[in-house]
This record gives C-alpha cells, sequence and structure tokens, in this order.
C-alpha cells in the first residue's frame, strides 16, 4: 500500500447540505460553464464521502431521457474547506443493467486565482452530446461515479424518496459484494473505545469503507484489510476478526475485536 493518507473517519454521518449551498453560490459565476442554466443550488444530496471529499447530485434538476436515461449535475466538495469547490461535473447516466456513466462537461479547481481574485476552474466538455455518441463507462467507486449514477436512476424513478435514497447510498452504497465487519476501535488521539466502528469492503474492487468514509489508502488481501490514518496503519485480521493500529514502526498501539 502506498504512502499512509491522514484520514478522519469518527464524525462521517450523512449531513444536511446547508454550507454546500453556500459554497456553491459564491463560485456559480465562475462554474456557468458546468452548472445547468437555471440551477436553484439547493436540490444537492449528498451521496458519498472519499477521504476528504463529499460528493453531492443535484436531485432537482435530473432530466429523464427516453425512460432510459438521466440527465444531472454533480458537485464535489472538500470536508475541511467547502469554499471554494473543487469542481461540478454534468452528466448522462444509462440506467440500464449495468448502470453506466457518462460525463458531458466539468470544471476542477486549479488551485490558482483568476485576476479579479477568484478561484480559477479548468473546464471540459465532450466533443459529442448525443447520447448515441457519448463515451458511456461503468462507474467507479473512489471517484464518486458509480454512487452518482445510481443515485441519478433510483430518484428518477421515485423524485419523493431524494433524501432517504442520498441517505441510503451514503451509509451502505457500493458494489454487490460488499462485506461488514463491525470493529472496537480507538481514536487516534486518546484512550477512549468507539465500539462497533462498521468497516465494509468489496474483494472485487479492493475498496474499503470506515464509518461511511471511502479510503483511497487502503489494500485487501485474503487475510487483512488494511488503512492509513496519518502516520499509523490500521490492520484488521478477517480470520482472527482483530483489528490492530501500528505505527510507523509495526508497534501495536491498539488492539480491538471484531464482529460480522
Amino acid at each position: 500500500m502506498g504512502a499512509s493518507r491522514r484520514v478522519s473517519f469518527w464524525k462521517s454521518a450523512w449531513i444536511p447540505c446547508a454550507s454546500i449551498v453556500l459554497a456553491l453560490t459564491a463560485a456559480a459565476p465562475a462554474l456557468a460553464q458546468s452548472l445547468p442554466q437555471g440551477s436553484s443550488m439547493r436540490g444537492f444530496q449528498m451521496v458519498q464521502h472519499v477521504d476528504d471529499v463529499l460528493y453531492g447530485v443535484d436531485a432537482l434538476a435530473l432530466d429523464v431521457k427516453e425512460n432510459r436515461y438521466v440527465r444531472g449535475t454533480y458537485v464535489r466538495v472538500s470536508v475541511s474547506q467547502p469554499s471554494p469547490i473543487l469542481g461540478v461535473g454534468r452528466f448522462v447516466a444509462d440506467c440500464n443493467e449495468p448502470v453506466r456513466l457518462a460525463i458531458v462537461a466539468s470544471s476542477a479547481l486549479t488551485g490558482k486565482s483568476n485576476a479579479d481574485g477568484t478561484p480559477e476552474y479548468k473546464h471540459f466538455a465532450a466533443e459529442k452530446t448525443a447520447f448515441a455518441e457519448l463515451e458511456f463507462f461503468k462507474g467507479h467507486v473512489l471517484d464518486g461515479t458509480r454512487l452518482v449514477a445510481e443515485f441519478a436512476c433510483r430518484t428518477s424513478q421515485s423524485p419523493g424518496r431524494a433524501q432517504a435514497i442520498a441517505r441510503e447510498l451514503y451509509e451502505s452504497g457500493g458494489p454487490a459484494d460488499m462485506k461488514t465487519l463491525r470493529c472496537d476501535m480507538r481514536q487516534e488521539r486518546g484512550t477512549a473505545v468507539v465500539p462497533g466502528v462498521p468497516i465494509r469492503f468489496s474483494e472485487s474492487e479492493q475498496v474499503v469503507a470506515v464509518n461511511n468514509q471511502w479510503l483511497s489508502a487502503s489494500e485487501i488481501t485474503r487475510d487483512a484489510i488494511i488503512f492509513g490514518s496519518g502516520a499509523a496503519e490500521w490492520r484488521v485480521e478477517r480470520q482472527a476478526k482483530l483489528v490492530r493500529l501500528l505505527n510507523p514502526k509495526g508497534d501495536v498501539q491498539y488492539f480491538g475485536n471484531c464482529a460480522p
């Protein structure tokens, strides 16, 4: 597994979108190329948390075409710094199984500023926009596209359940082979033990979610589930149903029990 990445999965519950709406409203002029015309900014539902990034979809602007395709908009927002937002994408979901996605246009924060001091965004637009000519792909977990497409397809069939669907995907979405262990874990600072922290994982896609947060710095082997947390590393022994927190030298700083 590569270098550990600092994560904080102790406060990863599904959250309302008030701060996201404010960030979107402030960024709207710079993102005009990617935001749909007349976007209300108030329909976004959070569907996934990956590392420090939240993925949200505008449930009010989903547009069904030909009883198969759904056009929509998703955003990427940093949990630690909601404004400026990281980027916006306009997509088309093909809701025939297996569900696929195509990106029509997107904008991503460059880290630079425009002459007027506003955040600079890099824009992308597909050359072809007809449904039959779009480049559809099976969505991925760690870039948000899998759950974005699933949310769009399910919500287009039941718009009144948008918030419930978003929360369900946030808390339990993922590949079909997802398994769950609940482990007693200790917060990075302090001695308090948090019982029954859910660790969900998919062997087919090699992805791990801890307490509803997907972690890109993770690895699944036949014997263990491994993920980083700052300078330390968590290791879940799958057969023994034990979890250990190791420091960079490999010394055990904490161990606890796990159960299915």
